[in-house]
């Protein structure tokens, strides 16, 4: 009894498979398709090296020290004008023979015009605060274009 039991059991399920394998083949398979000429050349605008956006990229920044908590609030407003996600860079330069460090990372794009973004920079380095003077550099790695530069005297 127990053998018949599977034995059904799989027949079910191999049917059940065939009978969905059916379905979504009848689902791609329609006459509404597109045909499309292999020896057509068509244009595509993203692969013919033709410029899509013929303004740059464009930003501001605007820095401020908070001198409880050691750390230099960096304001950015950017406008992206066709540039993709990952090649606008916020670069914090800071002072020389200090033990604090640079850094560099890509903004995130949320908006194509005036689009927002925070960041702070810590002046610390253990526990000691470096003077000097910090800078902020907004940078378009697409073309190494200095988009905005700010900076800030810490003593």
């Amino acid at each position: 009894m127990k053998k018949i039991l599977i034995f059904t059991l799989m027949t079910v399920t191999l049917a059940g498979c065939s009978k969905y394998n059916a379905f979504i083949d009848k689902l791609y398979d329609s006459d509404n398709s597109i045909k499309v000429n292999p020896d057509d050349n068509l244009d595509n605008p993203d692969q013919d090296g033709e410029v899509v956006s013929e303004d740059k990229p464009t930003a501001t920044l605007k820095l401020k020290y908070k001198a409880a908590t050691h750390e230099i609030d960096a304001r950015i407003v950017t406008n992206w004008n066709g540039a993709p996600q990952g090649t606008i860079y916020l670069t914090w330069v800071a002072p020389k023979d200090t033990n604090c460090y640079s850094t560099s990372f890509p903004i995130t794009k949320f908006n194509e015009t005036q689009d927002y973004t925070v960041d702070s920079q810590s002046v610390l380095s253990d526990d000691k605060v470096c003077n000097g003077t910090w800078a902020a550099l907004i940078v378009n790695k697409s073309d190494n274009s200095e988009l905005a530069k700010a900076s800030l005297e810490i003593k």
